[in-house]
């Protein structure tokens, strides 16, 4: 995977946004209103061999940070998540 820029100059836009919404499967799943279990458990599975690969590379001090970041974006998908189920018009608006 080429390596980006998280953010842009221009704007304070987080690449990792950029990602998910050009996945076109992953916006069919929410506009369709279903997420397949099989599909959650494969990313799980991939995002906890990724967390095991850079854990063992981290320094004591890195490792504390990338936690804290964890944690935040944790907080940051649970608050979207919420959003998303209260209103999920703003899905279909965000295609539009």
């Amino acid at each position: 995977m080429t390596l980006h820029d998280w953010f842009t100059e221009e704007e304070d836009t987080r690449f990792f946004d950029q990602y998910v919404t050009r996945m076109e499967e992953w916006l069919d799943m929410l506009v369709n209103g279903h997420v397949a279990l099989e599909e959650i458990k494969a990313q799980a599975l991939r995002v906890v061999e990724m967390l095991q690969q850079i854990e063992e590379r981290l320094s004591m001090e890195e490792r504390s940070l990338v936690t804290r970041l964890l944690l935040e974006l944790t907080l940051l998908h649970a608050l979207e998540s919420t959003f998303l189920l209260q209103h999920p018009s703003s899905i279909r608006e965000k295609r539009a």
